[in-house]
Parts: structure tokens; C-alpha cells; sequence
């Protein structure tokens, strides 16, 4: 088991003391996020059960992972691979929603009403980063026309050499260029406070926009998954309008 040093014990500490200084969300700020989550997870579900061609890739999806659980060597990385195993174990053939999957992978591809369709999604009781990330997949699936460019610029970055995070991905950081043929190029800009995956116990305090910061950024452990998480809050506001939180209650921190 690998220990930490003197210098390593001083610097966690120093974070955790920066950490301190900004108000944590109250029980009830925590409920509004909570609940606005939610809102737009069954906002996609609903879109997902009232589309045709939405509920045949669902199903597809279902019979896949009933069939052919996804293989390590299909992803970039073991952590993907993983991450997506733990997703869909509940719909494995030895998951405890293997039946319910089943009969839903059936039921999506059979004529019925959009109340049976958005009934049959409730039973599965799909988790929220699932249904995300199911919808992303389907938006793939439509003929590339909806290219997750900023994912695709983050994944990139964890991927090259050692792997490099952002730390500080928001809307001010994803610039839209022009293209030659009048479309438009997305990019992921102003990598300021990026560090590398190894160095990233190294740095003391928390960096980036507080807005936009995942929890273990704010308690000053920052991974790849952290910028994921922060693209995920620029999706939110995207497609809802607003942060799953109140603004009033934080304020933008640099590191």
C-alpha cells in the first residue's frame, strides 16, 4: 500500500484549510439541485419513449447488454470500460433488471401508446448519467450530425501523453469558430490551470470557477472525471437554461 510523505500530508492539509473558506450548499440547495436533476433526466426519458427510432436503439441497447456485455478492448480506456460496466450491471443477464429489461427490449419495438412507452422507461429505473450519456449515444447514432465535440477535446486531453485536465471547463472556456463551409468548429480553450494527471495532488488550493467545479475539485482531489463532471454542468445549463443551483450561493475562486 502506497503512503504518503511528510510534504504530500502538509499539502493535503493546506487544501482542505482553502476548502474551508467558501459556505458549503445548505439541505435545502442541495434538494433544488436534486430535483432539477431529475426534471431533465425525465425530460430525455420522455423524449426517448415518445420517438420511434429513440425506442428501437433503446431496446437495441438492452438486448446488448443482455447478450453481449461491452468488452474491455472496445474502449480508449480501462476506466470507460468500467465506468459504463457498472451502468448497465443492473441489466445484465445476472443483473437483478435482467427480467424487466427483458420485457422492456420487447415492449419498445411493439405498437402501444406513448403512456405504456414512458411507463415501461419508469420501470427500468434507468440512472441519470446513463440516460445522458444514452442520449449522447443516440445523438451519435443519428448520422454524426451531433458531434460531442467538447467531450471529444476533453477525452483527448486525458489521453495524451500522461494526461492532462483542464480544471476549469465552463461556457467562457468553449469558443465557436467559424468554418469555411459557413458551419461552425467548437473548441475547448484557455487550458491556464490545466496540470497533469500525476502533478494534480501537488497543487495546493482549489482552481478553476466554483460554478462549474465538481465536488472532489472543491475538496481539492481533481481527476479526469472532475472536467467531465464540469461538462456535464455546461450541458445542464444548455439544455435547461440554468445551473442545477442557485448562483447567489457561490462565487468564482481561482487557484
Amino acid at each position: 500500500m502506497q503512503t504518503m510523505d511528510s510534504s504530500e500530508e502538509a499539502d493535503l492539509e493546506l487544501m482542505f484549510a482553502e476548502i474551508r473558506r467558501y459556505p458549503l450548499l445548505t439541505a435545502e440547495q442541495e434538494q433544488e439541485i436534486d430535483g432539477r436533476k431529475w426534471c431533465a433526466v425525465r425530460r430525455l426519458s420522455d423524449i426517448t419513449a415518445d420517438t420511434p427510432d429513440l425506442r428501437t436503439v433503446l431496446a437495441d441497447i438492452l438486448t446488448n447488454a443482455l447478450e453481449t456485455p461491452p468488452e474491455v478492448k472496445r474502449f480508449p480506456s480501462r476506466e470507460q470500460h468500467f465506468t459504463l460496466r457498472r451502468e448497465l450491471a443492473a441489466y445484465f443477464s445476472d443483473g437483478n433488471l435482467a427480467e424487466l429489461a427483458r420485457e422492456a427490449a420487447g415492449s419498445l419495438k411493439k405498437r402501444g401508446s406513448k403512456k405504456h412507452y414512458r411507463e415501461v422507461l419508469a420501470n427500468l429505473s434507468i440512472p441519470a448519467s446513463l440516460t445522458v450519456g444514452i442520449a449522447v449515444f443516440m445523438l451519435r447514432r443519428a448520422g454524426g450530425q451531433f458531434p460531442d465535440a467538447v467531450a471529444d477535446a476533453i477525452g483527448h486531453a486525458h489521453r495524451i501523453d500522461d494526461g492532462l485536465v483542464h480544471r476549469d471547463v465552463k461556457p467562457d472556456n468553449i469558443l465557436l469558430d467559424r468554418t469555411d463551409r459557413g458551419g461552425w468548429q467548437v473548441r475547448v480553450g484557455d487550458f491556464g490551470l490545466a496540470a497533469p494527471v500525476d502533478r494534480l495532488l501537488k497543487i495546493v488550493g482549489a482552481g478553476g470557477t466554483i460554478l462549474y467545479m465538481s465536488p472532489e475539485s472543491l475538496r481539492g482531489f481533481e481527476t479526469p472525471a472532475s472536467d467531465v463532471f464540469s461538462a456535464g454542468l455546461v450541458l445542464y445549463e444548455l439544455l435547461v437554461g440554468t445551473l442545477p443551483y442557485p448562483k447567489h450561493a457561490l462565487s468564482d475562486v481561482r487557484g
